[in-house]
């Protein structure tokens, strides 16, 4: 038929265009960063001996650990940033050629640099700007680094991992509002050094203000901060004082955890950070902060494998604990504002071939987080994270494969028998309908039909004209059961088409929201797809396809073609193999 024809071509327009989305994404550009003991002793000779093995996985970058090398007269690693010794450009110079080619490959292009961190031999003291200078020189020697190498930024860990309370005022400090006004001093003068060495650097934090709530209600966050003795507030004050237009910090909400999609704690998150935590920012710098400090989110992968007695632990889902990760990572990439970071433990991504000086992490040898997690980890991340470029082609290949059926018995909207050419109005063919509101005072009514003069590869199509409105239907009372998807491609032409999906109940009340099929293409004068993947809600018995239009003046015309409407099996749109039985 005609409409599988032309089925290629539409899909070339709607891959390139970009808008295909399961959430509500916004903004594309979503990024998932590996993180966690697995890389922690890694070198950039072992990153590159094994970058077609991380290529296969949802990565889009990784934190990396600088390592020793006593040979160049680097005898430090990232842990001792902060211990007094100056890290100098030729320390780190034989990094620069080979993690140029680590951002060559697409699971590492985007990855952060590991710089300051909390002390791990002793605690500075906020007043001491000497020891200071000598961290702010060793962070902006990182950041020159991924500067040169083509990574976006360096990462920034501030948990006590060891104990030294660098970040909470200590009986030695002065009092609390006294020592902000340190510490933000500090936080200025390592932000001037950071951001002169790399301008346009993301600082890629696994915490900022959320840091403070970690288990309690964010309530009286002023309180809170001065109860808890809290520094972070002021370090982050410190560094918007200093930070550019280029530049972004990331705060990565690692509290998100413990975050559950179905309380839609990732959204929530978002109101947290941009109008919850504003008392703990100066009000010099809320304009910065609302348009430079950017929401990310942590997974912590152990939750989904860890045994059900752990106090870090999520179940199964549908027999799988797998789609339990693949809920909580969809609501989080729809949350996040470019990051989601997956923190590991005990477990790896790939195989690693490691050769000394490098080596993997006893915690990573437990095993593979694919296999620990069955049914197709790589691939569900994958389509989590951009359905256009990953679930679409799939989608595209079930139709020519003829996996799955349309349920529109009459796509290319063809009259029962010939007809002279032109605009029938009223006259619709099997299986749509109509819908007309009673036109106001003085309005003409609009005509719905069939137009036998024009179509999409032929010349029948069903159209609208008129300032009236109303719309076409296609009705279905038997939906697939709840939480299963379908697959909607309409074809329109014209200016103001209003294509929408809405499901109803037994009792035939509508459900809301209704799902809108974007119409993508800028010229209304030419054959337009629209077409989106709905997932079926609670509650659904049925739905009507609804092919309307908005605004249209007396002469203006919108016509739709080709429809097609694919119920899709569950292991298409996750890309996951649920247990039998489920």
């Amino acid at each position: 038929m005609k409409y599988l024809k032309l089925f290629a071509a539409a899909a070339a327009v709607t891959c390139a265009a970009g808008a295909f989305e399961l959430e509500p994404h916004g903004r594309g550009n979503k990024k998932i960063i590996l993180c966690g003991w697995e890389f922690a002793y890694l070198t950039p000779a072992d990153y590159l001996a094994n970058a077609d093995e991380l290529d296969k996985t949802p990565a889009d970058g990784v934190v990396i650990y600088i390592q020793k090398n006593p040979a160049v007269g680097r005898n430090f690693t990232v842990a001792e940033i902060m211990n007094g010794t100056i890290w100098k450009d030729e320390q780190l110079a034989d990094l620069v050629e080979p993690m140029k080619q680590m951002a060559k490959h697409r699971s590492m292009k985007h990855s952060f640099l590991k710089s300051f961190r909390s002390p791990k031999e002793r605690r500075i003291d906020w007043r001491d700007e000497k020891s200071w200078a000598v961290v702010a020189s060793n962070v902006a020697t990182v950041a020159r680094l991924a500067k040169k190498v083509g990574f976006p930024g360096i990462q920034m860990d501030l948990e006590d991992y060891s104990k030294k309370r660098q970040f909470w005022r200590v009986e030695t400090d002065p009092p609390f509002a006294e020592l902000n006004k340190h510490v933000r001093a500090r936080a200025r003068q390592i932000g001037k050094a950071i951001f002169e060495a790399y301008p346009g650097i993301t600082i890629f934090s696994y915490f900022g203000l959320s840091e403070l709530f970690f288990q309690l209600e964010e309530k009286s966050v002023l309180a809170v901060a001065r109860t808890k003795r809290d520094l972070q507030p002021a370090f982050l004050n410190g560094l918007l004082d200093v930070m550019p237009p280029t530049a972004r910090f990331q705060e990565g909400t690692e509290n998100a955890y413990r975050y559950d999609y179905a309380k839609r704690d990732f959204l929530t998150a978002k109101t947290r950070n941009s109008n919850w935590y504003m008392p703990l920012v100066e009000p010099e710098n809320r304009v910065k902060y609302l348009t430079q400090v950017i929401t990310g989110f942590g997974i912590y992968l152990d939750m989904y494998v860890n045994d059900e007695n752990a106090s870090w632990y999520f179940p199964a889902i549908d027999g799988s604990r797998l789609e339990y990760l693949r809920r909580n990572v969809g609501q989080a990439l729809s949350g996040t504002d470019e990051y989601v970071w997956l923190w590991g433990e005990k477990g790896r991504w790939i195989d690693w071939k490691v050769t000394p000086p490098g080596m993997l992490h006893g915690g990573a040898k437990k095993g593979r987080w694919d296999e620990m997690m069955p049914g197709g980890l790589f691939e569900a991340l994958r389509l989590l994270k951009d359905p256009g470029k990953y679930l679409l082609p799939r989608i595209e290949k079930a139709i020519a494969d003829g996996t799955v059926t349309n349920i529109v018995s009459n796509p290319g909207c063809l009259p029962a028998k010939a007809v002279e050419p032109g605009l029938r109005d009223g006259r619709l063919p099997r299986p749509f309908g109509r819908w007309q509101k009673t036109p106001a005072k003085g309005m003409a009514r609009s005509l719905i039909g069939t137009d036998t003069a024009s179509g999409d590869g032929d010349s029948c199509c069903l159209f609208i004209k008129g300032e009236n409105g109303g719309c076409l239907t296609f009705e279905n009372d038997n939906a697939s059961p709840a939480g299963s998807w379908y697959y909607v491609n309409v074809r329109v032409k014209g200016d103001g088409a209003w294509p929408t999906l809405n499901f109803r109940t037994a009792s035939r009340k509508w459900l809301s929201p209704k799902r809108l099929l974007p119409v993508e293409g800028d010229n209304p004068e030419e054959w337009n797809t629209a077409h989106g993947c709905v997932q079926v809600p609670e509650g659904a018995s049925g739905f009507t396809l609804t092919l309307g239009a908005m605004g249209l003046g007396p002469n203006e015309i919108v016509r739709y073609d080709n429809i097609r409407i694919y119920p899709l099996p569950a292991e298409l749109v996750t890309g996951m193999k649920f247990p039998k039985g489920e």
